[in-house]
Formats: structure tokens, C-alpha cells, sequence
């Protein structure tokens, strides 16, 4: 049985990937697909413990030269195998191609709420913020970006006099003066994976006290 030709990734979203190949020359009835879980063994894969909407041996009409699998478990590595397949006089299956390493990503996280400042001194301040309402996923990190020019604020465009930190915390301690505003932008980074996935900014302006 002739094999496909060219397999390759075309595109990867939240929980599904698509693929796209070249027919092969050749007849055949149609297509069998197959996905698994990568292990470190590639010749040994495991299987998913859910294949949304390419579950094992699929059947796909041999005209067709892509597929989208949707619903598939985010932040894994896995296999995608496609095989010719005929019925007369009774069915042989090709070798098959398969792809590799097809990383599944999952949503990005919702970006952090209620951004608050309140003084310690004369001369610092300590910026405070929630986790989001609705988070999918566990977050492990949030980048602040404390900007003196209050146009970064603006469709969140990237200026200079930004200073950008990392923390595990909520909150975040930095030098300001006083009766100043000033432009914060936070994101939250969750682990997917050996991925790191970052939502977008909460945007906020902030104001220290005059003392």
C-alpha cells in the first residue's frame, strides 16, 4: 500500500493541532488515523487518555489531505500516524508516516485583577493584585512592568522608562516618589508542559500618596 507523502504540522492552537499531506499515487479506499502520546521512547508510545476528535482509527475519505483534531488533552507531546488503507479483497493497511513531537498547547491564563498600590514610605510602594477569577491553570509566576511614561498604558504599547521585575508573590515593592502616577502592567505565566504560557497584561494606572 502507498504511504502519504509530506506529512507536516501546519498549525497548533489550544487543545488541537493540524496536519496536511500530499496524496499518494496509487489506490486505496481511505485514510486511518492515530494518535499517541510521546514517551521518551518514540518507538514505544502510550496512549492518550483522551483523543478528542481524532481517536484511534479514525477513518478519513481518501480525496482529503488535512486534518484539525480538536479537544485533545493540552501541554502534552504527542504522535500523529496516518495509514492507506483498502478493502478489496480484504483490508491491508500501509507502513504508515507518522509526526513526531507535536506539542498541544493549552490556553494562556487569564491576566491578573484588582492591581492596587499603597505606600511604605515616602519613597516606596508596594504594588498588590488578585489571581484571576477563572483560572484554568496553575500560575507560577508574574512579570510587572512599572512604567514612568503613562502612554505605555495606552493599548499596551511598549515605551521606554519601564522597568520590568519577576515575583512568585502578589505583590511586588519598588522606589517611587510621591503624588506620582504611574503606569503598571502585570502578567501571570503558568508551566504547560516544558512550556511557559503568559497571559496578557492587566493595565493600570497607579497614583503614591502626597504625604
Amino acid at each position: 500500500m502507498p504511504d502519504v507523502l509530506n506529512l507536516t504540522l501546519q498549525s497548533t492552537n489550544a487543545h488541537s493541532f493540524t496536519v496536511a499531506w500530499e496524496r499518494p499515487e496509487g489506490h486505496f479506499d481511505y485514510y486511518r488515523i492515530e494518535i499517541s502520546k510521546d514517551s521518551s521512547n518514540k518507538t514505544s508510545p502510550t496512549e492518550l487518555t483522551h483523543v478528542g476528535t481524532c481517536p484511534s482509527g479514525t477513518i478519513i475519505h481518501p480525496d482529503q489531505t488535512h486534518v484539525t483534531c480538536a479537544q485533545l488533552e493540552a501541554c502534552n507531546s504527542v504522535s500523529f500516524t496516518v495509514r492507506t488503507s483498502s478493502n478489496i479483497p480484504m483490508e491491508v493497511t500501509s507502513v504508515g508516516v507518522t509526526l513526531h513531537d507535536i506539542f498541544v498547547p493549552g490556553p494562556e491564563p487569564d491576566p491578573p485583577e484588582m492591581i492596587t498600590i499603597s505606600a511604605i514610605s515616602r519613597f516606596k510602594s508596594r504594588l498588590q493584585w488578585d489571581t484571576p477569577s477563572k483560572a484554568s491553570v496553575t500560575l507560577s509566576l508574574y512579570t510587572v512592568e512599572v512604567c514612568d511614561a503613562l502612554a505605555a498604558c495606552e493599548a499596551e504599547r511598549n515605551v521606554s522608562g519601564c522597568t520590568k521585575n519577576q515575583t512568585s508573590e502578589k505583590w511586588l515593592e519598588f522606589a517611587t516618589n510621591t503624588d506620582t502616577s504611574y503606569c503598571v502592567l502585570v502578567s501571570s505565566s503558568a508551566l504547560c508542559g516544558t512550556q511557559v504560557v503568559t497571559s496578557r497584561p492587566a493595565v493600570a494606572v497607579v497614583r503614591t500618596p502626597s504625604f
